[in-house]
């Protein structure tokens, strides 16, 4: 297995929802997941893994640091990947006076089982001062 220190991370839109559960499928070796969900490829511009041309918003990332997990009572071990974020996409149609406007982005949020959410109410409260 070759490990590249580097990947893109994509917020999914709620447009994308279904392509997203897709990429979760199990596939022969050589299998590309952007094809079989239908997506497509974006060149990123800092690392060499591309990004989902279709999503509203990509992170592009360098890894600082691998940290395995224990292995589960089923043996399959995991990992924990801290980055630093080396570029950010952003579609010019989720922001709106220079800020991202979340609701346009859309984002959908993983809950528990098979279940998952989007934004409701969104709301600014400011830090308190000292």
């Amino acid at each position: 297995l070759r490990v590249i220190p580097e990947f893109t991370a994509s917020v999914v839109s709620l447009p994308l929802a279904e392509a997203m559960n897709r990429t979760s499928r199990a596939l022969a070796p050589g299998v590309s997941e952007y094809t079989d969900a239908g997506l497509h490829t974006a060149p990123s511009e800092r690392v060499r893994p591309p990004r989902v041309r279709e999503a509203r918003a990509a992170l592009e990332c360098v890894v600082f640091d691998i940290v395995a997990l224990p292995a589960r009572a089923h043996g399959r071990g995991s990992h924990l990947v801290l980055a630093e974020v080396v570029g950010i996409h952003i579609d010019e149609s989720v922001i709106v006076d220079g800020i991202v406007d979340e609701r346009l982005l859309e984002p959908l949020t993983r809950l528990g089982y098979m279940n998952y959410g989007t934004l409701g109410e969104v709301f600014a409260m400011q830090r308190p001062g000292g």
